[in-house]
């Protein structure tokens, strides 16, 4: 090992330049050229490390421009003379293993996204729809009760007015009713515009949130689903309430935010309800 390293700084090893290192990768030298950067790679373990790099990303183009940018923010700091005497397949190894690293990265990062994926279609199952559709008291004015009051002619809508409420009323409750229909028979694609419709007319509607949310995560949608369920979690007396955290759950970790996703199963399983095993169960997997 000695020897070879000896014989990499010796003045009697032909110099290999980057030009020639190159257009060696690129398969466009003489014979005489190809012997030369031979004899070097036998000796040299370093370009060689660098040869392969090179040749395992093939790009050459993008190489030679990382190459640049290395010796541009290498040089004010290593000083001229210093960075003369940097080989510069020293240099392209640095950029070959930046490029390793980014798709290092790039495939670290798909593996997580695989396994979450994995965890999602092991645990999210569509939330029942109901079997009588009651829509819980909301923001519409045809749903709030009325406060007491002293004369009872200071409430008293006219006849014009009163059938406006009603059927603003019977509307709302005619869109869930045909959301949920869709939703009960598994289209959930085709409930959501209805759902949606509905919170446009009822922004309070939690039932319309709840299964709109649902109907999102079918279609792997967990922004629009957190949109909707960020509705209901903080409404600890909602009926909704302990399913919205598990479905939070379920979504931020599809998205990689992990953290959020193990503070909301903490959440379910201090409720001490129905979800708290499988909150148990995914929270152990998390960790």
């Amino acid at each position: 090992m000695k020897g070879k390293i000896n014989k990499m700084f010796s003045s009697s090893v032909p110099e290999i330049t980057e030009e020639l290192f190159f257009r060696y990768a690129e398969g466009s030298v003489s014979i005489i050229e190809k012997r030369s950067v031979e004899e070097r790679l036998a000796d040299d373990p370093f370009l060689s490390d660098a040869l392969e790099g090179l040749m395992a990303n093939r790009d050459f183009s993008k190489q030679r421009v990382i190459l640049k940018e290395i010796r541009q923010k290498v040089q004010p700091r290593a000083g001229e003379r210093m960075f003369k005497i940097l080989p510069f397949w020293s240099i392209v190894q640095i950029a070959s293993s930046m490029v390793l690293i980014i798709i290092m990265a790039w495939f670290i990062g798909y593996l997580i996204k695989k396994q979450n994926e994995k965890i999602f279609s092991e645990q999210f199952k569509p939330y029942s729809a109901p079997f009588e559709i009651v829509i819980p008291p909301s923001g519409n004015s045809s749903e709030r009760p009325l406060s007491p009051v002293k004369d009872e002619k200071d409430v008293r809508l006219s006849p014009k007015a009163s059938i406006q409420v009603q059927n603003a009323g019977s509307d709302i409750k005619a869109l869930l009713d045909e959301a949920l229909t869709f939703y009960k028979s598994g289209k959930y694609a085709q409930a959501i515009p209805l759902f949606e419709s509905v919170l446009k007319a009822d922004r309070a509607n939690e039932t319309a949130a709840f299964y709109c949310g649902i109907s999102y995560l079918t279609t792997a949608n967990a922004d629009s689903a957190l949109q909707k369920l960020v509705q209901i979690d903080s409404k600890v007396n909602s009926v909704f309430y302990e399913q919205t955290l598990w479905y939070e759950a379920l979504a931020y970790n599809y998205k990689n935010e992990k953290v959020t996703s193990m503070e909301k199963l903490k959440k379910i399983i201090g409720l001490n309800g129905n979800f708290k095993l499988q909150a148990e169960n995914l929270l152990n997997q998390l960790k």
